[in-house]
């Protein structure tokens, strides 16, 4: 899978799946 990195804010961000992050547990605020 590839994904791009974006400009959120001053910040840079990787936008995650939610199919993605829910087959791997992930929820808001979760460490990665």
């Amino acid at each position: 899978m590839l994904i791009k990195v974006q400009k959120w804010g001053n910040s840079l961000a990787v936008r995650i799946p939610s199919a993605f992050a829910k087959e791997l547990g992930l929820a808001p605020n979760s460490k990665v």
